[in-house]
């Protein structure tokens, strides 16, 4: 019982990559109980395919970010290509049947107009429209 105790007590205490260490104490008490496994070596195809641990070519973490392959553009060459987007947005538009969005003259917070509200819908019938609101019918 003491060694059940123990074991218990070892494996709760111990994380599982301490434990999966061959110097660790839960490895060495498996091993006595004669419960410790040992991996299978890899297949043939699976050896022959690593590459030499030698020759591996790791990046290094924190390295410096390669430079972009082309030079950051001119503050004219960027009004250029925004123009160039605009005039094709135009034309899609234009081929798409859309209408330009209304262009805004002043907003709001400059001491522009609100948008007017739409006018209320006349309604229809003043019969059903009395009865459905519970006025009286003359």
């Amino acid at each position: 019982i003491t060694g059940a105790v123990l074991i218990c007590v070892t494996s709760i205490s111990s994380g599982a990559a301490f434990a999966q260490q061959d110097n660790s104490p839960l490895s060495g008490v498996a091993g006595i109980l004669g419960q410790k496994t040992e991996p299978a070596p890899s297949a043939d195809f699976v050896r022959a395919t690593r590459p030499d641990e030698n020759d591996l070519k790791y990046v290094p973490t924190g390295s410096a970010r390669p430079e972009p392959k082309s030079k950051a553009m001119s503050a004219d060459q960027i009004r250029g290509m925004e123009a160039e987007l605009d005039k094709l947005r135009r034309q899609h538009d234009r081929l798409a049947g859309r209408r330009p969005a209304p262009v805004a003259t002043k907003s709001v917070a400059d001491g522009g107009d609100l948008p007017k509200k739409p006018a209320a819908a006349k309604p229809a019938c003043k019969l059903n429209c009395d009865v459905i609101k519970g006025r009286p019918v003359n």
